[in-house]
């Protein structure tokens, strides 16, 4: 409602500049309130606004914002191009907390491609500018997301190390932000190792900051990963619950690898409670 006025086309011609800041923030807060497809629409509007007045920082901005967006969406191509428009332009500007955040996600979506000596370089990359920002939310972002580069190429062991040292180093600078995900994605590797005692720990707590702070796609995640973890440990009723919100939500934000994923576990969970 606040934002409505100034959507309009008239408004967009008078003040460019304006028009810009005010559909990326509205892109956002679609982003944020479940409406994916519609976020997606005002991100490719905003593009075109930065791109009209050629401002580089703007640039950067809305270029990285969508591509989380596009992440989200699992359409990983697009969201690395997009990155990697951010990222020159971040480089030539000496912006380096942003910097840092841009080559960590890239560093996961090389990981994705398979291009393990690039992702790698990324993310070390990515810890390095961070450390020179000297800013701890930064370093801490990084810090997961490196976990996250790990897992992917397979190193468990390692991703295990990453996200152990993030979590001390939240204990120094604590951000929530970053701590919900990190209890998360360990709690993730435990259960995948079958440790459901000690994955249970973490991802309880995630699930608990992921409904307090309105974060839908985690919510949805960590729903699913203590779904599968009922399910394997013979919890079926339980499992079909928790499953069936996590289909809900992951659904809803078009998270279609998970949405299948948690289908496929709710139809062997409703199989072993013999609901046909």
């Amino acid at each position: 409602e606040t934002l409505a006025p100034y959507l309009d086309e008239q408004c967009t011609e008078a003040d460019l500049d304006l028009a810009a800041r005010v559909h990326t923030l509205y892109a956002s807060i679609l982003d944020s309130m479940g409406d994916p497809e519609g976020a997606h629409d005002e991100y490719r509007l905003a593009i075109e606004l930065r791109e009209r007045l050629g401002e580089a920082r703007g640039m950067a901005i809305v270029y990285y914002n969508f591509a989380e967006s596009c992440v989200r969406r699992d359409e990983d191509d697009v969201a690395l191009e997009f990155f990697v428009r951010a990222y020159d332009i971040e480089k030539g500007l000496g912006d380096l907390a942003s910097l840092a955040q841009s080559a960590c996600h890239i560093s996961i979506l090389l990981a994705r491609k398979g291009e393990r000596d690039e992702a790698l370089r990324f993310a070390d990359e990515s810890i390095e500018v961070a450390t020179r920002s000297a800013t701890p939310m930064i370093i801490a972002h990084v810090m997961a997301n490196r976990a996250s580069t790990l897992e992917i190429l397979g190193d468990s062991e390692g991703r295990e190390r990453a996200l152990l040292d993030t979590l001390d180093y939240l204990k120094e600078y604590p951000i929530d932000a970053v701590l919900g995900p990190v209890l998360g994605n360990l709690g993730s590797l435990y259960l995948n190792r079958g440790e459901h005692v000690r994955a249970e720990a973490f991802l309880q707590p995630a699930l608990d900051m992921s409904v307090r702070d309105g974060y839908q796609y985690n919510e949805g995640f960590w729903l699913y990963c203590l779904g599968k973890l009922r399910f394997e440990t013979g919890r079926y009723a339980e499992a079909i619950e928790l499953l069936e919100r996590a289909v809900s939500i992951l659904r809803s934000v078009k998270a279609h690898v998970y949405t299948l994923e948690a289908l496929h576990v709710l139809a062997q969970a409703h199989s072993k409670n013999n609901s046909d």
